[in-house]
């Protein structure tokens, strides 16, 4: 993976900017606290999920979002793509391809796999720890780690060198090994069972042909007793038709006499039906006189009653036609007031038009000494607000003075503590050099012994090549004894200056990050420059705010005057706009005074006209009393008619039943005797006893059949099973 560029929106010290990356090393150079960490942070925010403290505090000072977006060449496909992740106010992590302007996935869990895979790291790795101690090491803390014990170097090392997904490998490669080893085991029993089969093929050979005379005994008695059971099917089913029919005959014989006696039953109730509808016919000839002259009087009721509601609402319609002409005369008497009014109302317009000027010119005066006023105390308060901010400007001047005054102490004593630093440093890397070579020595030496303990008295020295003698070798391993002694004591040695200067160099690393940390604490020339000008400015805008304000200390004075005048003139404007108000509504008071007129001509036209109208219904309601009297006279034979006539009309169709349903009883009766006379002949020709014998000596037969069947299909099966093997075995055994 490379990158290519690093874009940072309200990120610490940068509210916005873009840094480019070139191909291989790039160095990153600027004073203390100028945001070189920053950049490094952000690589590890947007691409492995690593951030030291909170968002919220990677956010530039004042700012409530922020973003960080990183575009990179892919190792995987070698294409470009960015990775950008947002917070404060929307929490969007996602990837983008540049080439394609296209988002391609979102969320920390898919965009951290997209990483690891186009920077070829393995998917169970972890991002964050690989960051925070490979590639993110903090300024001056990159050799720290080798600084520890073996039992704290060694979970660090362990994850970046990644010896556990080693150990898995290997504990993943003895599954293969013990599947091949249990192949092995299944093919020597395969083996084992090849040889068994072969030691049985001359008893299988027997067997099959034995077992094929026996398959054709079974066979022919097979054939035997499937054709006598064919011959006594033959019968069987003769006998057991004769008896189905005589079954299904009895069978016909109760459904045709149930059907007699329901038909039987049906006719019974015609009969009856047919005796009502007459009496009902006579019913209807003697009350039909009476019923059609109560529906003549009822034809004369629905007119009357059209009638009646027509004169109601005649009536309706004449009342509030009367109604409308009292509230128009109650009206025309209101807008004639109001015309009055109206003309009174445009004389004191005119009376009062010169008091109205002058009540301006005062309200105009008012309004410009008002705001002038208002301005005189907004001022005040400016002035005691810049008092209190050139206070504090001026303080914190001071303060970053102070403490920019301990920044150059500080400065140097970071580079004494970094120069003493990179001594001990290049002191602990020449006692390491020398304990390796020291280490080296003794193996030589005690390489030296060994072969001197095993080589043969009559060989030579393996040292100096001289002839091995007892005495020679005695000295020259003493002479080794002596200097592994030495070796051992130089060794020990180094190793306690090792510890001390260890601990001498852990000191000056821990208050080399302190005066790292204060110096990013202190303030830069530039903060108290830019202090000094704000405290300036505040003393600036105060002294002209101050002039202002004294050219405007008479306004509350010159105010107070003007709104007694005011007072006095008892607001002439506001009646004069009242009075003209009232004064614009003449032509419109007219107008209607006008309208309502000749309304009022036109409802006295129309109630007239209703009047009349309603004059032509004074005989109704004599015409009323004298059809309700006839309807009530003949409401008896009317009802009559209603009840009867409905069974009446079903007269003929109730003789035609009858008639029906006679002739289907006669020939119901009919079939009736011929269905058992044909029960008689079919009752005669079946012979029960015969029938039972046959069904017994079948399922004899069939037992038999069935015996025999199982018999020769389990020596066909095991005919077939040798056979096989047989023919495995003879395949198999070259």
């Amino acid at each position: 993976m490379q990158l290519l560029s690093l874009d940072l929106d309200n990120i610490k010290s940068y509210e916005r900017a873009t840094v480019a990356f070139a191909p291989g090393v790039n160095s990153i150079v600027g004073r203390n606290g100028a945001g070189k960490s920053t950049l490094l942070e952000a690589i590890g925010f947007a691409l492995f999920d690593s951030l030291a403290y909170k968002s919220t505090e990677f956010l530039r000072e004042g700012a409530r979002t922020g973003s960080v977006a990183v575009t990179f060449l892919s190792s995987y496909d070698e294409r470009p793509y960015r990775v950008e992740r947002r917070f404060g106010g929307s929490h969007a992590y996602f990837v983008y391809d540049v080439e394609l302007q296209h988002k391609l996935c979102e969320g920390r869990a898919d965009v951290l796999a997209f990483v690891r895979r186009h920077a070829g790291i393995d998917p169970a790795a972890d991002l964050k720890f690989i960051f925070e101690d490979a590639i993110g090491v903090p300024q001056g803390s990159l050799t720290s780690a080798f600084l520890q014990s073996p039992s704290q170097r060694k979970p660090i090392f362990d994850r970046l060198l990644q010896v556990e997904e080693y150990k898995a490998a290997f504990d993943k490669l003895l599954e293969p090994r013990n599947l091949l080893k249990d192949r092995r085991m299944a093919i020597e029993q395969n083996v084992a069972i090849l040889e068994a089969r072969l030691e049985r093929l001359p008893i299988l050979t027997n067997a099959t042909s034995e077992r094929t005379v026996a398959i054709g005994v079974a066979q022919n008695g097979l054939r035997l007793v499937t054709s006598r059971l064919e011959e006594m099917d033959i019968l069987f089913q003769t006998q057991d038709a004769l008896r189905t029919e005589t079954e299904r005959l009895r069978a016909e014989s109760v459904r045709l006499a149930e059907r007699y006696r329901a038909l039987e039953h049906q006719l019974a109730v015609a009969q009856r039906s047919h005796a009502e509808a007459e009496e009902a016919q006579h019913n209807v000839n003697q009350a039909m006189p009476g019923c059609l002259r109560h529906q003549a009087a009822q034809s004369r009721k629905l007119q009357l009653d059209e009638q009646l509601q027509e004169r109601q609402r005649l009536f309706g319609e004449f009342a509030a036609t009367d109604r409308t002409l009292a509230a128009v005369d109650a009206e025309l008497k209101v807008q004639e007031t109001a015309l009055l009014a109206a003309a009174e109302a445009a004389q004191l317009v005119a009376q009062l038009a010169p008091e109205v000027e002058q009540q301006t010119a005062l309200e105009e005066k008012y309004e410009r000494t008002r705001l002038a006023m208002l301005r005189h105390a907004e001022l005040e308060q400016q002035i005691r607000t810049l008092h209190g901010q050139q206070t504090r400007h001026r303080q914190r001047w001071q303060h970053l003075a102070n403490q920019f005054s301990r920044v150059e102490g500080a400065q140097t004593r970071l580079q004494q503590v970094e120069s003493e630093i990179n001594a001990l440093r290049a002191n602990s890397d020449d006692r390491k050099a020398r304990l390796a070579t020291i280490q080296f020595e003794a193996d030589r030496i005690k390489q030296q012994n060994s072969l001197l303990d095993t080589t043969n008295a009559d060989a030579r020295c393996p040292v100096c090549a001289q002839p091995l003698t007892a005495t020679h070798r005695a000295t020259v391993l003493r002479e080794n004894e002596t200097r592994i002694a030495a070796l051992r004591t130089e060794y020990t040695a180094i190793k306690a200056q090792q510890k001390e200067h260890d601990a001498e160099l852990q000191a000056h690393v821990l208050e080399q990050q302190q005066l790292q940390a204060e110096l990013q604490g202190l303030p830069r020339a530039v903060d108290v420059e830019d202090a000094d000008q704000l405290a300036q400015q505040a003393e600036d805008a105060v002294t002209s705010l101050e002039t202002e304000y004294a050219s405007l200390a008479s306004t509350p004075d010159q105010l107070a005057r003007i709104s007694e005048a005011l007072q006095t003139r008892n607001n002439p404007r506001q009646r004069s706009a009242l009075a003209a108000q009232q004064a614009a509504r003449y032509p419109t008071v007219a107008q209607a005074f006008e309208n309502l007129t000749k309304r009022k001509n036109e409802i006295a036209t129309k109630l007239t006209t209703q009047g009349t109208q309603l004059q032509a219904f004074a005989a109704l309601d004599a015409d009323l009393q004298v059809t309700t009297t006839e309807l009530a006279s003949t409401n008896a034979d009317y009802q009559s008619v209603l009840s009867n006539q409905r069974l009446a009309d079903r007269t003929g169709d109730l003789a035609a039943e009858v008639e029906r349903l006679t002739k289907t009883l006669s020939a119901s009766n009919r079939e009736l005797s011929e269905l058992d006379h044909k029960l008689e002949s079919a009752q005669a020709e079946f012979d029960p006893v015969k029938y039972a014998r046959l069904l017994s000596d079948g399922q004899l037969i069939r037992g038999e059949q069935a015996s025999i069947t199982a018999r020769l299909s389990m020596l066909m099966s095991d005919q077939e099973r040798d056979l096989t093997e047989l023919a495995s075995t003879q395949y198999e055994a070259p």
